[in-house]
């Protein structure tokens, strides 16, 4: 049979929702420690939360590494409130040029 899986190339078909909620609840509590830490260490942290989050789900890290926006598309559909915390925090316009390690 075969599968029912797209890969139309679209973030949605790459992040899981139960995947993306995890990625929101990871931000979530690391926000004030961001804050915190200042924006430079907070980066630093930030970077460690995504590539945690992404190896937990199947290797997401290729596709951050290709498109760093994921985090962006995702947060900004699952919590854009949280998206919007972090952004603050560590001082950026959108959460993929908070990314180093990454692809560009």
């Amino acid at each position: 049979m075969p599968s029912t899986t797209t890969t139309t190339g679209s973030d949605e078909d790459k992040v899981t929702p139960e995947a993306a909620q995890q990625l929101c609840d990871m931000i979530a509590p690391e926000i004030d420690n961001w804050r915190d830490q200042g924006s430079v260490v907070g980066k630093v942290s930030f970077n460690g939360t995504v590539q945690n989050w992404a190896a937990r789900n199947d290797g997401l890290n290729d596709e951050v590494i290709r498109d760093k926006s994921i985090v962006d598309d995702v947060t900004t559909r699952t919590c854009p409130d949280v998206r919007d915390r972090a952004m603050k925090a560590l001082e950026v316009s959108d959460l993929a040029s908070a990314l180093a390690g990454f692809g560009g």
